[in-house]
């Protein structure tokens, strides 16, 4: 800041000593007078005896002189010893001298000076040929000013800058309008107008530190810092404006190891050279606010008739016809569209029948799309795959809690219907949780041109509409029907940059929109949307040489409209129709493909894919197909793809009770585990290692990612459909009386995420803890319990669910003889109840191994029974307190050999002290309550 405020500090006395040193008198120093219209001795003396040129001036100037210059064009290739037409001429500033333009051409005192009204142009236009986008430049000067090496008492003030372009190499590849090298002069109320150059189209400044006070940059280009490039240099910016330049890259300015100090300036409007608009180019009005309402009026009448030619003769004489009528600049067209302009009018573009298809009854259209002129096919098809919605509860993460909201517009419903697929996809998207109150539908005049410029609101756009494409050797251009109408007596007054006008059909003239419109309101593409476009060729996405000038809609809508690196992270998807095809395709093509996306959670390509599939997404024509196009392959889902089920086998909601996932025991101080079932949808066969499987707990990780190949449980359920069930640590001792929040997340090739979230989860409770003791079965726990009411007294079932816990009891001493249960349970405390615990071998060999039965026979290999296995273990107490102890003797049985023929079997004698009780209340107490119905 200190920097800052010293630099601004020495400007402004260099100001003030200036004004009082020219105020009233003309300095002592040599004043050098220039004028283009001077016709006396031609040597700077006087006004009358001015120098024609300002090079001979720069040529007889020396340090402390000063220059003045009066209204006109001058050019670097003009004076004595310069040679006319040589690009490399430039006005070469000099060390200590101050040029100052403005002048009318009689004035005595520099404050008379006029800058703005008597212009001052130094121009690199040395044919005089100059036309708008750039044209007829190739002949102009590599630098029209240059201030290579000279020092901070040198001053260029007032003067307009243009037509420099840098295209040549190494240096004269930078500074159109002026070039600096290891120089800091200063630039005082000038404007750099209309200069291109690779870097710093207005100016390129390396190695110093040039000073620019009350200066505008304007229009101008550069593949880098289209108003300034800033390589090793740290110049001062001060009370200037910079705005609509164009670059690829720093549109205003570009700095490389540098530094630039910048007060009291505007920067705005500078945008991506590709984002310049047509119009600009080409130097015709953007808006309808700007052209006479008179030749709006007339364009609509001129398309009636291009139109009755093309219907009763042929569109090619229809093309010839319209060329030939005054003031028509421009026309071009096919069969299927002609667009036409007149001086100072909208682009104007008549459907015919080809494009129209015949409507109501046939025909929506799609572009000739060259699928790889779109995106750079990638090494792999998964490169980047998200779900569309932002953070809209603003929690720091996208989930399924964040509404999503989509955009639906059919500006021809009265056209299509009963084939116009709005009013179901409303009804589709309204039935999904995540969009809900989110759904905006609009039909006929209410899809007008306002709707058209909210799409980056939404995460969905669907559009059905009629459209068109033109090409002529080089350029495509779009166009897409808005709900509009265009009155003849009341032509539009829209300022709007972009819009044009469409005829389909006698006297219904709507305003269409293009690459214009598109790219002015989306200058940086859509951000994670899915659009829909389901109209006739809205893109063609191929590779023609000014493609970047003329940008198809799928190239704006993908970011992809300047070159492939203006948005590496851009990923939307857009689709459309390759070809004409039939409207009930398109309609029943539409529902279909959305109801995969929104019903079975797939991603667009695998919509898309078993659309195809099954007949639909095709037309007439076999080359017709619904496509996508997305940059460098990236995917997107409509809603969550990841989903967390219950014990009910439904996705677990709010409030759920994940009894069903709790492995562990209740406050017993150490940490608990879950065991958390899952769907995934939308996952190609084989790329499940790519996906990788998380969960939270009340936002802590449990644990680190892992494929979802690596999960404990992983089922294919379908094509792209997986269940998955994990156990993982909660990493927290749980309590019943606690509620908590589970997500779980996938992590999807390329960085996407998908999160299902379920909160105020609780556990019921009703857990209880077997503790055997007389034997080495050491403590178990179970999943399930049950209050029966008995009319006075309750009956609690425990029973284990799955895994069965009690699955191993080893023996110290060689089993005796004896029969299999069932076995008597004496309890120690009161001994008012009984229970029933069924255990069966389960291993053949020594130590026995015993668990719990299934229910079965076993049987041997003839199939004769040879024990019939008790049910699975179950403790039953007729008691209420919270603890019930007791001692349980009995005998088990088990085979003795390892002969599957000729098994021998043999029964031993067992006994065990045990304990059981069921999850508690805050207050320690028995949560009998929670248990009952159970």
């Amino acid at each position: 800041m200190n920097r800052m405020r010293m630099k601004i500090s020495a400007l402004t006395l260099g100001v003030a000593v200036m004004t009082s040193m020219l105020g009233d008198e003309v300095m002592a120093q040599t004043v050098i007078f220039v004028n283009k219209a001077a016709t006396g001795t031609d040597d700077g003396s006087s006004w009358a005896n001015a120098y024609q040129y300002l090079q001979d001036a720069l040529g007889a100037a020396n340090p402390g002189d000063q220059i003045w210059v009066a209204e006109g064009n001058y050019r670097p290739d003009e004076g004595s010893g310069r040679v006319v037409g040589d690009r490399s001429e430039s006005f070469g500033l000099v060390s200590g001298v101050r040029i100052f333009g403005g002048f009318s051409g009689n004035e005595t005192r520099y404050v008379d000076r006029k800058p703005e009204i008597f212009r001052v142009f130094l121009t690199g236009d040395l044919s005089g040929d100059d036309a708008p986008d750039f044209a007829f430049r190739e002949d102009n000067s590599f630098h029209v000013a240059t201030g290579s090496g000279v020092d901070n008492t040198t001053l260029l003030d007032g003067f307009y800058i243009t037509g420099g372009n840098a295209d040549g190499a190494d240096a004269d590849s930078v500074g159109g309008g002026m070039f600096v090298i290891g120089g800091s002069p200063s630039v005082m109320n000038t404007v750099f107008l209309s200069n291109s150059a690779r870097c710093g189209g207005g100016l390129y400044s390396e190695g110093q530190t040039p000073e620019i006070v009350n200066s505008v940059f304007n229009g101008n280009n550069a593949f880098s810092g289209g108003a300034i490039c800033n390589v090793d240099s740290n110049p001062s910016i001060v009370n200037s404006t910079i705005v609509d330049n164009f670059a690829d890259r720093g549109a205003g300015i570009y700095n490389r190891d540098s530094s630039p100090v910048i007060v009291n300036s505007i920067l705005a409007r500078n945008v991506s050279r590709s984002n310049m608009l047509e119009c600009q180019r080409a130097g015709y009005p953007c808006t309808f606010a700007q052209m006479d309402p008179a030749v709006i009026t007339k364009s609509t009448a001129l398309s009636d008739e291009v139109r009755d030619h093309m219907e009763s003769e042929s569109a090619e004489t229809a093309l010839a016809w319209v060329r030939e009528q005054p003031d028509v600049v421009f026309a071009e067209g096919d069969e299927a569209a002609i667009l036409f302009r007149l001086q100072g009018g909208p682009q104007t573009w008549v459907l015919g029948e080809a494009a129209l298809g015949g409507q109501p009854s046939s025909g929506k259209h799609g572009p000739q799309f060259d699928f790889g002129g779109i995106r750079k096919r990638p090494t792999s098809a998964l490169s980047f795959i998200d779900v569309v919605g932002d953070d809209t509860n603003n929690d720091g993460k996208r989930n399924n809690r964040d509404k999503k909201k989509a955009l639906l517009l059919s500006p021809f419903q009265f056209d299509f219907d009963p084939s116009d697929e709005g009013s179901e996809l409303k009804t589709m998207f309204e039935s999904v949780e995540a969009y809900a109150s989110d759904v905006s539908f609009y039909s006929n005049a209410g899809a007008g041109v306002e709707k058209f410029e909210i799409w980056d609101d939404y995460d969905v756009v669907h559009v059905s509409t009629h459209g068109a494409r033109i090409c002529d050797d080089s350029t495509c251009r779009n166009t897409i029907a808005t709900g509009t109408r265009v009155s003849e007596t009341a032509p539009p007054q829209s300022i709007e940059p972009g819009l044009s006008i469409n005829n389909i059909g006698p006297n219904l003239w709507y305003l269409g929109l293009g690459s214009d419109f598109m790219n002015r309101n989306y200058p940086q593409g859509l951000d994670r949307t899915i659009l829909f476009l389901n109209a006739c060729e809205t893109g063609d996405g191929d590779t023609q040489p000014n493609r970047a000038e003329v940008p198809d809609l799928a190239s704006v809508v993908l970011g992809l409209s300047s070159n492939f690196l203006q948005r590496p992270n851009a990923n939307s998807v857009y689709l459309g129709w390759s070809e004409t095809v039939d409207i009930d395709v398109s309609f029943n093509t539409s529902l279909s493909f959305y109801k995969k996306m929104l019903d079975r959670g797939w991603r667009t390509r695998i919509a898309r894919k078993e659309v195809l599939a099954e007949g639909l997404g095709v037309g007439v024509n076999p080359t017709t197909r619904l496509r996508t196009w997305a940059q460098r392959g990236y995917d997107l889902h409509l809603r969550e793809m990841v989903t967390l089920i219950g014990d009910d086998g439904m996705k677990l909601e709010d409030g759920g009770n994940i009894t069903w996932y709790f492995d562990g025991i209740l406050n017993d101080g150490l940490p608990d585990s879950l065991w958390i079932d899952v769907l995934v949808e939308g996952i190609d066969d084989g790329t499940e290692s790519e996906y990788e499987l998380s969960f939270e707990l009340d936002g802590q990780s449990l644990g680190a990612p892992v494929p979802l190949s690596s999960a404990d449980f992983f089922e294919k359920t379908d094509d792209y459909t997986y269940s998955v069930s994990d156990i993982v640590p909660s990493g927290k001792d749980m309590k019943p009386n606690d509620t908590y929040t589970l997500e779980a997340i996938i992590d999807m090739p390329g960085g996407g995420q998908s999160r299902y979230e379920a909160s105020d989860l609780e556990l019921d409770g009703c857990f209880w803890n077997l503790s055997m003791g007389g034997t080495r079965a050491g403590s178990y726990k179970g999943e399930a319990a049950t209050y029966v009411d008995q009319g006075g007294g309750f009956q609690l079932i425990l029973q284990s669910v799955n895994p069965n816990p009690i699955t191993q009891i080893f023996l110290y001493s060689s089993p005796p003889k004896g029969t299999s249960g069932p076995y008597e349970i004496s309890l120690n405390n009161n001994g008012d109840g009984s229970a029933l615990i069924n255990l069966f071998a389960l291993f053949v060999t020594p130590p026995f191994q015993y668990g719990t039965g299934d229910g079965s026979d076993l049987k041997d290999l003839d199939g004769n029974v040879l024990f019939t296995l008790p049910d699975a273990s179950k403790l039953t107490v007729r008691r209420k307190d919270e603890t019930i102890s007791g001692f349980a003797f009995g005998s088990i049985w088990g085979t003795t050999n390892n002969d599957p023929v000729n098994p021998t079997y043999e029964t031993a004698g067992w006994s065990l002290e045990f304990s059981a009780e069921n999850g508690l209340n805050p207050d320690s107490t028995p949560r009998i309550d929670a248990c009952a119905g159970n």
